[in-house]
């Protein structure tokens, strides 16, 4: 679980990942000379959505790091965004960063990563086969379409990862908003 705990009169915030968020509210406790807040937690489907989320907003990472942060109204604005009953993918984040005009972090591969690339999401084939079928359209008339090569499309429906603007030039073709090929 990934959680957000701050000092009941200070503006910062804690962002960090833990299986038992309350245990950590109380080990963060006894080092502090404030009363520590759990603000929210939520369930993340994997590591990526912590890193995303200290990407997003490493501009407010306070000197002393340790994953605490000026809590700005951005911060503010993510976090009640979020709803605690739902499980999180990184795609997920990143549809809530957009939403919030908040910049999208730039992911490099890793060992822990390597489905993701810079800027990329998840595509959720059956939605984008169903737009296909429903319009009468093979993959290579929405290649030639979005001015994109039949090839890409066809690794987008293998890998289900796509850039941004590939989902939009996608998403331009078959009238629909990007966001809802997205899982």
């Amino acid at each position: 679980m990934i959680y957000f705990i701050k000092p009941k009169n200070i503006d910062v915030v804690k962002i960090g990942k833990s299986n038992n968020p309350i245990k950590r509210l109380a080990d963060l406790q006894v080092g502090a000379f404030e009363t520590l807040i759990l603000l929210k937690t939520i369930k993340a489907k994997d590591d990526l959505v912590e890193i995303i989320i200290h990407k997003s907003f490493k501009e407010q990472r306070t000197n002393s790091g340790n994953e605490w942060y000026r809590l700005n109204n951005q911060i503010n604005c993510f976090i009640a965004k979020l709803d605690d009953t739902k499980t999180y993918t990184p795609s997920t984040i990143k549809n809530i960063l957009i939403d919030l005009g908040i910049s999208l972090p730039k992911l490099h591969k890793t060992k822990e990563n390597k489905s993701f690339q810079e800027g990329e999401l998840k595509i959720n084939n059956k939605k984008l086969l169903g737009e296909l079928k429903r319009r009468g359209l093979k993959q290579y008339q929405l290649a030639a379409l979005a001015n994109l090569s039949p090839a890409s499309i066809s690794v987008l429906l293998k890998r289900r990862n796509a850039r941004i603007a590939t989902i939009n030039k996608i998403a331009k073709v078959l009238g629909v908003d990007g966001k809802d090929l997205m899982i």
